[in-house]
């Protein structure tokens, strides 16, 4: 299993908690990565929002075993097809949607469940955009997760 992580140059600081904006982000990735199968590479991007608002996004690459599940059964999810072919139950993946949604939405975000990407657009601070030359990205070894 591989792991993207993308930064996009201009990405304004959020208006939100620290340790919230850090628990969204680790429980969505989290959840991601646990349910990805051999091979599978997991995208995490930041960048900033197009909106008349300022804004950054995060999103987070929707594993395989959830192709073709609409947002209400992931909302919903507790089980999913596949279980029995060696992925990862997706136990816990309706509760972080939820609890996803729920700190963003408090803190004047949202969460966009679309049908191949997770995005939290999270409000952020007018006029205080990085100035990263370029975008950044990392990619993790595709070594085993222990």
């Amino acid at each position: 299993m591989g792991i993207a992580l993308t930064i996009a140059p201009g990405c304004a600081p959020v208006l939100i908690d620290p340790g919230s904006a850090e628990r969204m982000a680790h429980r969505l990735a989290s959840a991601a990565i646990g349910l990805a199968r051999s091979g599978e590479r997991i995208a995490l991007e930041i960048e900033p929002g197009s909106g008349p608002r300022p804004e950054t996004w995060l999103s987070v690459c929707r594993p395989a075993v959830l192709d073709g599940q609409d947002e209400q059964a992931l909302l919903d999810a507790c089980d999913l097809p596949g279980e029995d072919d060696g992925a990862a139950p997706p136990l816990g993946l309706g509760f972080t949607l939820r609890m996803v949604r729920g700190v963003a939405e408090s803190c004047g975000g949202r969460l966009e469940i679309g049908p191949d990407c997770f995005r939290v657009r999270l409000p952020a601070l007018a006029g205080a955009e990085t100035s990263a030359p370029d975008k950044v990205q990392q990619q993790a070894p595709s070594a085993p997760l222990a």
